[in-house]
């Protein structure tokens, strides 16, 4: 499925760092194409780039598998680089039981596990949208095809980080909100086996889980709980799409970029914007945009929603 973009057509990834200053809740102004200040973008290659800030930091963090087939085609061309896993060790998934993670890594490492039993790791988990992503029906055979070319000491572990939600023991509401702490055991997974093992991953959520200084709702989104252990070591990525906030007059600043290509975005005009004026998010939080990837076309990823029904779990009995 093919649609509709903005004539500029363009989807920028946008690095985010440092903190502290107020974004309301509702959308930010407009601001002037012509009071922009700072330099202009200077786009790399995206990929190359992407694998250079493994050089620098050990969690490479961006979003995936949330309606953007640009993006997911763009993250297992990624993946399938030959310089990625050797750069890389892990690759933590937002969409990933960890209740699963026995069978996870037996499959990923080659063994003969049944394909609906490895099914079971990103279709049962405590958000619905996992289960009806095609992304996770390419990505983990991928991962496994790639891990039987490679020697024992080069092979890619992939990490559940969702809760360990058991859907058979799951029958009421009150049962499963015990799992909706999600940020919180998304951090405690990315320390135990990131972190505190200095090991680089490729950490695939949604943005909200990866901003730095997001710190509401207490006590924050994972990669801000994480840091404050962690600090300094992880590099999140954002893309910014044509319908967020930017003026149509900025297109012309991304309308001669190769594509697809990544643009560092500190001390620009681009990282100058306030983050409520690219991503309108009720937060404590001031971001340092820092790169910039550009599509020729907007593709989704709802093919399969029509295929697999919500779990029946999510059908509560009242009390």
């Amino acid at each position: 499925m093919i649609a509709e973009r903005n004539p500029w057509c363009v989807s920028v990834f946008a690095f985010v760092f440092a903190l502290a200053l107020f974004i309301p809740a509702r959308r930010a102004k407009t601001l002037d194409h012509s009071t922009q200040t700072g330099s202009e973008l200077n786009p790399q290659p995206a990929i190359p780039a992407i694998l250079s800030a493994f050089d620098k930091y050990e969690v490479v963090a961006m979003p995936e598998a949330h309606g953007d087939k640009d993006l997911d085609d763009f993250i297992l061309s990624l993946i399938r680089n030959p310089a990625f896993a050797e750069k890389v060790n892990d690759i933590a998934v937002e969409c990933g039981n960890s209740l699963y993670q026995p069978i996870l890594d037996r499959y990923i490492a080659g063994e003969d596990v049944p394909f609906a039993d490895v099914q079971k790791v990103w279709r049962n988990t405590t958000q619905p949208m996992c289960g009806v992503s095609e992304f996770f029906e390419e990505l983990f055979p991928l991962v496994r095809a790639i891990n039987q070319k490679l020697p024992p000491g080069r092979r890619l572990r992939v990490i559940a980080c969702d809760p360990p939600i058991d859907w058979d023991q799951v029958k009421t509401i009150q049962e499963y909100l015990k799992f909706s702490g999600r940020d919180a055991s998304i951090a405690s997974v990315m320390e135990k086996n990131v972190l505190s093992q200095h090991r680089k991953a490729l950490m695939l959520f949604g943005v909200v889980h990866l901003m730095h200084g997001v710190a509401v709702p207490a006590p924050g989104n994972a990669v801000t709980i994480y840091e404050k252990r962690y600090p300094s070591l992880t590099f999140v990525i954002n893309d910014l799409a044509d319908d967020f906030n930017l003026p149509a007059s900025f297109s012309s600043r991304f309308a001669n970029w190769p594509v697809p290509s990544l643009a560092r975005a500190k001390d620009t005009w681009l990282g100058a914007l306030p983050l409520g004026q690219v991503f309108p998010v009720p937060s404590q939080t001031r971001s340092e945009l820092q790169a910039g990837l550009r599509f020729p076309a907007a593709k989704t990823d709802g093919g399969s929603c029509g295929r697999l029904p919500l779990r029946r779990s999510w059908r509560f009995k009242a009390r």
